[in-house]
């Protein structure tokens, strides 16, 4: 039979009008079941532990100390916070006791300063010379034991003397004197019977004296001489 030809049963459908049932020769299909997969048998969970509860304890009331009232009320002071009291104390002491040293020697030394020694405030009292004698204001004085040295000396005190009549202290004189085994030239000013205001005030007046821009007498003082 050719592959384009009919098959029988189309014949005989067409023959018969379509009616024709089918021969029970005829494979008829069946339905078939599919295989199940075996039920899977549920995991057991784990037990689970019973659960503890524990009772929880209500936190203590807080106690507040008992107010006191005013007058009554009292500053607790430890060991130690005395001790450290006791040192700031002493330090504090022992600091004012060092400024008030200080603050009295600066104040000691300015007043020095402003008052040396042999200063008309020194020299408050009027006591007159003793017989024969009597004050003069030193100036200055230079060694004169060999020629050389005096005659040096007797220039330098004829050159300040000048200075000094110049500007209205005439007074000034020099004379040797003896100190030791060596003689010097010292230059005065004045002859005073007593240290009164008058030769105090000329003192003061010289102390400031400036001659080639310094104070060459800033040390002078009153002594004894002769008439």
């Amino acid at each position: 039979m050719r592959k384009d030809s009919p098959n029988l049963y189309e014949i005989l459908k067409s023959a018969t009008g379509g009616s024709t049932a089918p021969s029970e020769t005829q494979a008829r299909p069946v339905a078939v079941a599919e295989p199940t997969a075996p039920a899977e048998s549920p995991t057991p969970k784990p037990a689970s532990a019973p659960r503890v509860v524990v009772p929880t304890r209500p936190p203590a009331p807080t106690t507040l100390p008992p107010t006191l009232p005013i007058g009554q009320r009292t500053l607790t002071l430890s060991y130690n916070t005395a001790i450290f009291a006791g040192l700031v104390a002493l330090a504090a002491v022992f600091l004012g006791f060092a400024v008030g040293q200080r603050w009295g020697r600066s104040k000691g030394k300015s007043e020095a300063a402003a008052a040396p020694a042999g200063s008309p405030a020194s020299h408050a009292d009027t006591t007159p010379a003793p017989a024969g004698r009597v004050w003069a204001i030193k100036l200055l004085e230079w060694p004169g034991t060999t020629s050389r040295e005096y005659v040096n000396a007797e220039s330098n005190a004829e050159s300040i003397k000048k200075t000094l009549v110049q500007n209205q202290h005439a007074a000034a004189w020099y004379a040797p004197a003896v100190r030791g085994d060596r003689r010097v030239l010292v230059l005065y000013y004045g002859k005073y019977e007593q240290r009164n205001e008058e030769a105090r005030e000329k003192l003061a007046t010289l102390r400031k004296y400036k001659y080639n821009r310094t104070t060459p007498f800033s040390g002078a003082d009153f002594v004894e001489v002769e008439r």
